[in-house]
């Protein structure tokens, strides 16, 4: 019919079958990445949501950036971070951006904000 498609976008994902096969053996990635957004539907960009929340943890610390009450197509985006040893502070209870960061958490927020950034569109 003379139609044609659009092509698929890109995906940066990589299968954890593995892991399912064999929970003890090592991971692909260093990392572990989870983002949850409203409105619900398609993903298309940070500006066209209201709710954004994006973590990905090392398993020893956890970075969290987030968006909330985001007006639609604005292009200003207003981000909250956070950063928690999850290691020895499962409950997330101390964050190291409001108390201070150490050297070692320092290090971890640089890694894991810069791992954001390469999956997100803020490189």
């Amino acid at each position: 019919s003379g139609a044609s498609l659009s092509p698929a976008p890109e995906v940066n994902g990589v299968s954890f079958l593995p892991l399912l096969k064999n929970p003890s053996a090592s991971g692909a990635r260093a990392w572990s990445f989870s983002q949850l957004f409203a409105p619900a539907g398609p993903y298309s960009s940070v500006v066209n949501v209201s709710n954004h929340g994006r973590s990905l943890t090392n398993g020893t610390y956890k970075y969290i950036r987030t968006v909330t009450a985001h007006v639609l197509g604005d292009p200003t985006i207003l981000y909250t971070h956070q950063l928690y040893r999850v290691a020895d502070d499962p409950e997330e209870a101390y964050d190291f951006i409001v108390n201070g960061l150490t050297p070692e958490a320092t290090a971890a927020y640089e890694y894991l904000s810069e791992q954001m950034d390469l999956l997100s569109e803020l490189t």
